[in-house]
């Protein structure tokens, strides 16, 4: 593939290298990569290119992968980290641009190695400018992992995905419980909603937020239970105020099927 700008260094003669001739290099990939990074959005950003996961290890920690975005044009590498920010703290995405000395032939040092990286940070709320903004506004899919038993024959795990929507201040969230090996199917606790995860501070609502979980049965195919449940179509569902994902299981009379799943989707105002 030919660059918009490229050099021929194919002809005799001793080619005129100066540092000009280095910038129109530098200049060929850096302008052609960030042509490519617009087609695909808003180059001033902060737009995520790849990489940088956001996930909650434990309670109140925010940890975010490795990973490169661009923001005011620039294209940033993100170091990666995690931060337990305390109860007023803001985490936020600093952007920082060292630089390293080269020794020149004039026996000068001068700092010409130039680098563009981000790291993570809990800090008290900074708005935003050229070099910070706040981890909600790159507005990533966190994603929390869940796995474990209320009963041991009946191991139960899950994922979900949270991300928020500042302007309008409303939180999605998809995601699914998985139940395997049931036996016997009332081993589950007595109606009431049990706890699979906790999003972290910014993403709780004022008031519980409810919503619905589809049951899904891998033997029937679908979204259709068995047998004498036949009625069942839907769990209820809930975010509380602090912040934990809840879903209302029931103790049923014996005709679940071995294992099923509860899957959601929604979007929930916050205030």
């Amino acid at each position: 593939m030919n660059l918009h700008k490229r050099i021929d260094f194919g002809q005799p003669g001793g080619f005129p290298l100066t540092q000009n001739r280095l910038a129109d290099l530098q200049t060929a990939y850096t302008e052609a990569l960030l042509a490519i990074i617009a087609a695909g959005g808003d180059i001033v950003g902060p737009l995520r290119l790849s990489g940088m996961e956001l996930t909650t290890p434990s309670p109140g920690t925010t940890a975010v992968s490795a990973g490169y975005f661009v923001y005011n044009g620039n294209l940033v590498r993100f170091e990666g980290g995690s931060v337990t920010p305390g109860e007023d703290d803001e985490v936020a995405i600093v952007i920082s641009h060292p630089a390293e000395d080269l020794t020149y032939n004039d026996g000068v040092e001068r700092p010409v190695l130039l680098r563009t990286i981000a790291t993570l940070v809990a800090e008290e709320p900074a708005g935003m400018d050229d070099t910070r903004f706040p981890i909600m506004l790159f507005n990533p899919w966190g994603r929390i992992g869940w796995a474990g038993g209320y009963m041991m024959s009946s191991p139960l795990e899950g994922t979900v995905l949270y991300r928020k929507d500042l302007f309008s201040n409303v939180v999605a969230l998809k995601g699914n419980v998985s139940i395997s090996n049931i036996s016997p199917a009332t081993e589950l606790p007595a109606i009431g909603f049990l706890t699979f995860w906790t999003l972290p501070e910014g993403y709780r609502p004022e008031e519980d937020a409810y919503f619905v979980g589809h049951f899904i049965d891998p033997a029937s195919g679908g979204n259709y239970p068995r047998n004498s449940m036949d009625y069942l179509r839907h769990f209820t569902c809930r975010l509380t105020t602090a912040g934990e994902v809840q879903v209302e299981f029931i103790n049923d009379d014996g005709a679940f099927p071995a294992g099923y799943s509860v899957t959601f989707n929604a979007r929930l105002n916050l205030g």
